[in-house]
């Protein structure tokens, strides 16, 4: 991945997200302890904030999403958030708006999410007993009530599975909920019917090495999820089918190639993972921003890009540092990373090195990929000279030793 810009206030930040102005201009959105900055990312080379929005609750977690013109933000932060669902214009980026604070139902919340095909926001992560409220964007400056849950007293008997249905981060299509339910599992809810919802499917954390599941995104045809377990057990991010929601499974597992030292594992965790294609874009707090790539056939992933955005600090029990979330949505195809410490980044993914090969002329066709399950690309340029045993035309083989001249960005691990 390529650095374009960064943007820095000196403050604590948080999550990333990205708005399309009605004018086409591209803006990142981060926040910071007491606010939310709107960073104009039209020129990725040259990045400037525009406006800040002090929305009056101090908090390290701040979340936010865009529907039409309007920003929805909330803040889950003990008693200090009060303001629940709070709705801005920005129609004019440089000068945002407050038209509305949405808090009859709840003051703080973890998440929310807006399925744009059905105008719908939903919020989770409330304290207490409430679960999940939903509201009707119809009018987005209005957000109406539909209903709140508590999904213990939908789901006790369900599946085998009875209570502990507090909800971290959602992703909803087409009115299928698709919840992260900390150290309760993965669940799946029809909420078609907004007076009678029901559980489809549920995969509890056994399956995910006892860890708490943080977040999760669905491919683009939903038979797939990525997830990611942010803290206890061996955090990792994990690929799973859905394709039949009575018989969820994980098939592939992912852990930081960068985290080697099982006795060092505290803070080298994935974190808001993001699909585009056979792409996940995800966080990995201290190791940056991570770019993997999906075989869908294998159902298999493998890291193709990162960029580091705490480079300072390989500690990793030093606490929650390092980047916070990574936003691959704008039109332009830049990448907007957060980090805790160095604020908004602008970021390119270059695709996969291109190599030259330089070897024995003799059947060297038909050593094709003989290189690629022991030299994975990850960040170098240069030359590097290997050893293989190759297969010739009549199955015999014979030993080689090839010099890869690295074209663009790659290094090589030895295995």
């Amino acid at each position: 991945m390529t650095l374009l810009d960064s943007w820095d206030n000196s403050s604590d930040y948080n999550d990333v997200w990205g708005y399309v102005a009605p004018d086409g201009k591209e803006y990142g959105i981060i926040g910071d302890r007491a606010t939310i900055s709107i960073i104009d990312v039209s020129d990725p080379l040259n990045i400037v904030k525009v406006s800040d929005i002090i929305q009056g609750e101090n908090s390290i977690w701040r979340d936010y999403k865009v529907f039409s013109h309007y920003l929805y933000s909330i803040t889950d932060n003990g008693t200090n958030a009060v303001n629940g669902i709070v709705v801005y214009d920005l129609t004019d980026p440089a000068a945002p708006v407050r038209v509305k604070d949405v808090n009859s139902e709840f003051g703080r919340c973890h998440n929310i999410y807006i399925d744009e095909a059905n105008a719908r926001i939903y919020a989770v992560g409330m304290p207490g007993s409430t679960d999940m409220c939903v509201y009707d964007l119809t009018t987005p400056a209005d957000p109406v009530l539909l209903n709140c849950y508590d999904l213990d007293t939908i789901s006790d008997g369900a599946l085998g599975i009875s209570g502990g249905f507090y909800i971290h981060d959602i992703f909803v299509k087409d009115n299928i909920a698709y919840s992260s339910h900390g150290y309760a599992g993965y669940g799946v809810w029809d909420m078609n019917d907004v007076d009678n919802v029901s559980l489809l499917g549920l995969l509890d954390n056994s399956f995910f090495d006892a860890g708490y599941v943080h977040s999760s995104w669905n491919s683009d045809d939903d038979n797939h999820a990525v997830l990611a377990t942010e803290v206890g057990g061996d955090p990792k991010i994990y690929w799973v089918d859905q394709s039949d929601l009575s018989n969820i499974n994980v098939l592939y597992k992912y852990k930081d190639p960068l985290c080697n030292d099982p006795g060092n594992l505290a803070n080298k965790r994935p974190h808001n993972p993001y699909i585009i294609g056979d792409k996940i874009y995800t966080s990995f707090y201290h190791d940056g921003v991570h770019v993997l790539e999906i075989d869908f056939e294998a159902d298999t992933l493998r890291r193709v890009g990162y960029y580091d955005t705490y480079p300072d600090n390989t500690n990793y029990n030093v606490g929650f540092q390092g980047s916070w979330g990574a936003y691959p949505y704008l039109p332009s195809g830049i990448i907007l990373g957060s980090d805790i410490t160095y604020g908004l980044f602008t970021l390119t993914y270059d695709g996969l090195p291109t190599y030259t090969f330089q070897g024995p002329g003799t059947d060297w066709g038909t050593a094709s990929n003989w290189y690629n399950d022991k030299i994975p690309p990850i960040g170098f340029t240069g030359s590097v000279v290997i050893s293989k045993n190759c297969v010739k035309s009549d199955n015999s083989s014979f030993p080689i030793n090839a010099k890869i001249i690295v074209n663009t960005g790659a290094t090589f691990t030895q295995e």
